[in-house]
């Protein structure tokens, strides 16, 4: 864990940008840009808003209730509480100051084995707990064609997956729905709004083979894409200097 708190240090003096959540909705998110340490505020950093509805923390401000942080990292991405201080303007960007966490979540990106999916690529899942029952809605962190790995929001009003329930699985990309069902094979927590569940699929002879197949030729297109995005920025970054 020492090392997420390097990676909160690097964020913060770096201005690194992040997404600080309110609540578990879709729409409780704000983006957000870390602008570093607040000496006025004793142990406390500064965040500068981006778009959103900065006002939404005065009442977590009042309360004392941490409001969620968390940000990307080459491997990983960092999940972490924080009580907001207070939040004010200077000149034309508003601000807020949290104090530093006491706690981080680091949920690192796996090997080749699994498609760890972009923030730009807008993959959602759709939970039934256990199938046909209550629906959590979330986005999905990495997946094969054996599981998923999805971000679901937490809540004591929201259902929360359970180890070894069977689970309904509607992933949706690009308009295109795909029905699969597995089990919860773990579930953590990764702040007061964040869950990470980890979902293992039935065999593929327990499934439907056309939704497999086309399950597998979605993952296959996307790797294509992230190799075919990641050549061209190596192509931009790319100088070659010359003599001649």
């Amino acid at each position: 864990m020492v090392g997420g708190y390097v990676w909160l240090n690097e964020a913060v003096w770096g201005k690194k940008d992040a997404c600080l959540r309110v609540g578990p909705g879709e729409s409780d998110g704000l983006k957000v840009r870390f602008d570093g340490e607040c000496e006025e505020d004793g142990q406390a950093f500064r965040v500068v808003f981006m778009a959103g509805d900065p006002p939404v923390i005065d009442p977590l401000i009042e309360s004392g209730q941490p409001v969620e942080l968390a940000f990307n990292t080459p491997g990983a991405r960092v999940f972490f509480d924080a009580i907001p201080v207070r939040r004010g303007r200077k000149w034309f960007k508003q601000f807020a100051t949290l104090r530093w966490p006491d706690k981080l979540n680091v949920v690192e990106r796996r090997g080749e084995a699994r498609f760890h999916v972009p923030d730009n690529v807008d993959m959602v899942a759709v939970l039934s707990l256990p199938v046909g029952g209550p629906t959590l809605r979330a986005r999905v962190w990495d997946v094969d064609a054996t599981g998923v790995a999805c971000i679901c929001p937490a809540h004591p009003e929201l259902p929360r997956p359970e180890v070894d329930n069977p689970v309904g699985i509607l992933i949706t990309h690009g308009r295109i729905e795909y029905r699969l069902h597995g089990f919860c094979r773990n579930v953590r927590q990764l702040s007061s709004n964040s869950l990470r569940v980890g979902v293992q699929f039935l065999s593929e002879m327990e499934l439907d083979p056309q939704t497999v197949a086309r399950f597998k030729q979605l993952l296959d297109d996307l790797r294509t894409t992230e190799i075919r995005r990641g050549f061209r920025k190596d192509l931009r970054t790319t100088v070659s200097y010359s003599d001649e």
